[in-house]
C-alpha cells in the first residue's frame, strides 16, 4: 500500500491558518470541517487541522484523538508527531504518551536538539531522571540553548536530591545570562542547605536581573517565579515585610501563586502585624 503523502509545507500552512482563525469563529470552523470527515476518512490535513482547532478551543481529548489518527494516516509525519506530543504534554499532562510520540519524531529527525529537550522534559516529569540527564547530554551537542540545558539539569538534580550539582548548574546559567536564572532561581531558593551568604547572593542576583533587564521579565510566569523566589529568600533571611511584598508581586503577576495569601496564615503573620500595625491588616 502506498504511503499517504502530505508535505511539511502543507502542514505548516494548515497550522498558520488555524492560528489565524478568530476565537469566535473556531466553533463554526470545527463543525464545518467535522462534517467533511466521514466523506474524507483518510484526509491527513483535515484530521490534523480539526485536531489543532479543537486544541485551541480547549477540547484536548478530541484534539488528541484526531491528531493520533493523523499520525497513523501520515505514517509518523514529524510535524504531526510534534503537535500530538505537545497536546499530550502541555495540554493533557500525559507525558507517557508525549514521550512515545517525541521518541518517534527523534528517529526521523536525529539531529533535532529541540526535540531532545522535550524528550528530556517528559522523562523528568515521569521521574526518569537518569534518562533525562542522558538525553540532555545528547541535546547539548545539538542545540545552542545552553541556558535551557543547564536549567533542566538543575531541576533534575534537585529532584534527585543532589543540591551541589543543582547549584553548579544554576551558577552556570548565571554566568551565561543573569536574566535566565529565574528558570531555576525559585527552586534554588528552596534548597535546605543554603547558607545566609548564598541566599543573600542569590537575592542580589535576582534583584539585579529584574532591575537591569526588565524586558526579560514581561512574561507573567517568569515574573511570578522570580518574585516567589525572592519572597522565599527574604522569608528565610527573616525579612518578613519584604517577603510579603514579593509574594504579593508574585500573586499579581500570576494569581495562581498563592504564597502571599498563605503567608498570612503562618506564624510570620504576627511579626508582620507588629511591624506594620494592626490597621494594615484589619
Amino acid at each position: 500500500m502506498a504511503k499517504p503523502i502530505i508535505s511539511n509545507d502543507a502542514l505548516l500552512d494548515i497550522q498558520k491558518r488555524v492560528e489565524s482563525i478568530p476565537p469566535q469563529a473556531l466553533q463554526m470552523e470545527i463543525q464545518r470541517n467535522m462534517m467533511a470527515l466521514p466523506q474524507q476518512p483518510k484526509n491527513i490535513g483535515l484530521h490534523f487541522g480539526v485536531g489543532m482547532m479543537m486544541s485551541r478551543m480547549g477540547n484536548q481529548t478530541g484534539a488528541a484523538e484526531l491528531l493520533e489518527r493523523a499520525v497513523k494516516l501520515s505514517k509518523n509525519n514529524e510535524i504531526i508527531l510534534g503537535a500530538t506530543a505537545f497536546v499530550f504534554a502541555s495540554r493533557i499532562g500525559d507525558h507517557k504518551k508525549a514521550l512515545k510520540y517525541l521518541q518517534k519524531r527523534q528517529l526521523i529527525e536525529k539531529k533535532n536538539g529541540g526535540n531532545l529537550l522535550l524528550i528530556a522534559n517528559s522523562q523528568m516529569e515521569l521521574g526518569k531522571l537518569d534518562d533525562a540527564l542522558a538525553t540532555l547530554e545528547k541535546a547539548e551537542a545539538l542545540t545552542e540553548d545552553k541556558k535551557k540545558i543547564h536549567g533542566m539539569r538543575s531541576r533534575c538534580y534537585l529532584r534527585k536530591g543532589d543540591s551541589i550539582k543543582a547549584r553548579a548548574e544554576y551558577e552556570a546559567i548565571a554566568k551565561l545570562d543573569p536574566t535566565g536564572i529565574a528558570a531555576v532561581g525559585d527552586m534554588i531558593a528552596m534548597l535546605p542547605d543554603n547558607t545566609p551568604e548564598q541566599m543573600q547572593e542569590l537575592r542580589s542576583t535576582l534583584g539585579k536581573a529584574i532591575a537591569e533587564n526588565p524586558e526579560q521579565f514581561r512574561d507573567d510566569v517568569h515574573r511570578s517565579m522570580t518574585f516567589s523566589a525572592l519572597g522565599n529568600l527574604c522569608e528565610k533571611l527573616g525579612e518578613h515585610a519584604e517577603a510579603f511584598s514579593y509574594f504579593e508581586k508574585a500573586n499579581a503577576a500570576q494569581p495562581v501563586d498563592e504564597r502571599a495569601a498563605n503567608f498570612r496564615d503562618t506564624h510570620e503573620f504576627a511579626v508582620l502585624k507588629e511591624a506594620f500595625g494592626k490597621a494594615f491588616f484589619d
